[in-house]
């Protein structure tokens, strides 16, 4: 008997973590579907605006600062306004990258639309990694700016 259940305790293990893997692949699909598509039904493009309290009434919204000039930049006034709301940033490689420095462990810099989505992935599923991150982005801009 006791056999049968450690074999039945097995397989309910084995199903929930190949549940889990499923669930993770399936979100990785639709992120980089989304990416490679283009569509993206959870992205407004917004109105420029010097409207400071716009500003960081948009940025209280966020979870991610999820930065994507493609040409990078040097010093993004846009991640520091990010960090300073504690944002974990996502970035990517580019051609002038000071925003690396930035970011330092406040986030990630990738190189790839794929490691894009795994990161957020990994934002939205290891919250320990997550808060780790917005802590970090916090300490950050106290230290920096």
């Amino acid at each position: 008997m006791k056999a049968l259940y450690d074999l039945e305790m097995n397989l309910g293990d084995r199903i929930d973590s190949l549940s889990r893997l499923l669930s993770l692949e399936v979100k990785k699909v639709r992120i980089l579907d989304n990416l490679s598509t283009g569509y993206l039904k959870n992205v407004q493009f917004l109105d420029t605006t010097s409207d400071i309290g716009l500003i960081h009434k948009f940025l209280n919204t966020l979870d991610v600062y999820a930065h994507g000039r493609s040409d990078g930049e040097q010093c993004s006034s846009s991640i520091i306004e990010g960090l300073s709301h504690g944002l974990p940033v996502i970035s990517h490689t580019a051609t002038s990258m000071g925003q690396v420095e930035q970011i330092g462990d406040a986030g990630k810099v990738v190189e790839d639309y794929e490691e894009y989505a795994d990161v957020m992935i990994n934002m939205i599923d290891d919250y320990e990694y997550y808060r780790q991150c917005e802590t970090n982005a916090r300490s950050i801009y106290n230290e920096i700016y």
